[in-house]
């Protein structure tokens, strides 16, 4: 198989149609590799797991995978000592072990998927880390005052110091030489300072300590000295709470670093169900059926079965005796169907007509004829889309 091969045969377009089901980053990955598999039992092992897929979809629905976040990068930052995550990676990395964790215990109390609900199972409970991010970061991505002692005290010993200097600034702004001191009756900042906007032509009649001048140099920024010493005790409480916070990301980002490696099998087990669903997904659309995978004696009597006296004509799978025949039943080309082609952009006026053939057994060579345009073409695209597709763990859209 080589990537013209999968384009003429309009495969990767099979992968466009999944890759729009797929919800995470993961998914994505693990269907942007899909390609068939050479044995047997790992083929049947794909298409059952598909089929417990569709199981999954009738009992519960779409999963969600699209609204977790990709926790790789995050995780990779929180394995190394002393770093700490900003509150927004914390908060995505948050709603991703919520999700992660509830799909992960839905799936796994599934009846009629016992593979997808063994694979859910093996999803670690790391839910205490998402509650210890939630405590601590509030949804707006700030840091909770209430996420330490010493912080709540800090904080609120900040807002006591700014009201002060605010009532003493205040009384600048409403005293009798206000309009002939101030350029303006506003209190703003400099160099993280608070001061007031004094007129150029009255310097040296509000005493304190000057912080530059405006642009066209007719007001001057001045500290007043009465504020000086409550300015001072802002730069220090806020660097204290600048510390403090830091302190509490780097603590969570250590609580995370202790369960990167579980949260990490967490994304690749979502991964897999979120690709799974998306096959299942595409199965619905297509009211597709697994395909039967037969070999050795088990093939022998499908032959005999279906009609064919088995000899050694037929191609098959590797390990599969090569009397095994290829049958087909209503066969319908996916990209025919109005609904999925819409989907890629093709517009598409009536369904396809399907298509029943059969090779194998005395019959191990097929000629199909007809005029042009009569769907010779189609019909062996057919055939070999078909096979890419349920050797990848795709159903078919045929008859059972």
């Amino acid at each position: 198989m080589n990537a013209n091969t999968f384009k003429t045969l309009e495969f990767d377009r099979i992968r466009v149609l999944l890759l729009q089901q797929v919800g995470s980053a993961q998914g994505r990955e693990r269907l942007q590799g899909l390609a068939p598999l050479r044995d047997a039992e790992e083929v049947r092992a794909a298409l059952a797991r598909t089929s417990e897929g569709v199981v999954l979809l009738q009992a519960f629905g779409r999963q969600p995978y699209h609204d977790l976040p990709d926790p790789r990068e995050m995780l990779a930052a929180a394995r190394v000592r002393g770093a700490h995550l900003e509150p927004k990676p914390l908060a995505d990395l948050a709603s991703f072990v919520e999700g992660g964790v509830e799909i992960a215990r839905r799936v796994a109390r599934a009846s009629g998927a016992p593979g997808l609900a063994r694979l859910a199972s093996t999803v670690a409970d790391t839910s205490p880390v998402a509650l210890a991010i939630r405590r601590a970061i509030l949804p707006s991505g700030e840091v909770a005052d209430d996420a330490s002692p010493r912080l709540a005290e800090l904080r609120r010993t900040l807002l006591r110091t700014k009201a002060q200097l605010s009532s003493v600034m205040e009384g600048y702004l409403r005293s009798a030489d206000s309009e002939r001191l101030l350029q303006d009756r506003i209190v703003t900042t400099r160099n993280d300072r608070y001061v007031l906007l004094l007129k150029a032509e009255q310097k040296g009649q509000l005493p304190g300590i000057v912080h530059g001048s405006s642009g066209s140099g007719a007001s001057l920024f001045v500290e007043p000295l009465p504020a000086v010493e409550l300015n001072n005790d802002i730069v220090e409480l806020q660097d204290a709470e600048r510390r403090e916070v830091v302190r509490i990301l780097q603590e969570l980002t250590a609580r995370v670093g202790e369960r990167a490696s579980e949260i990490e099998s967490m994304a690749a087990a979502l991964g897999e169900l979120d690709a799974v669903q998306a096959m299942a997904l595409l199965a619905v659309a297509m009211k597709a059926h697994p395909p039967e995978i037969v070999e050795d004696a088990e093939g022998q009597r499908a032959a005999r079965a279906a009609g064919f006296t088995p000899d050694a004509g037929a191609g098959g799978l590797r390990g599969v005796r090569r009397s095994t025949p290829l049958l087909l039943n209503d066969a319908r080309h996916p990209l025919l169907m109005p609904e999925l082609a819409a989907r890629l952009g093709i517009t598409r006026v009536s369904e396809p007509v399907p298509v029943s053939l059969s090779v194998g057994g005395d019959a191990s060579v097929l000629v199909i004829s007809g005029p042009n345009t009569g769907g010779k073409t189609v019909a062996l695209k057919t055939v070999g889309l078909f096979a890419l597709m349920a050797q990848s763990g795709l159903h078919v859209p045929a008859a059972p």
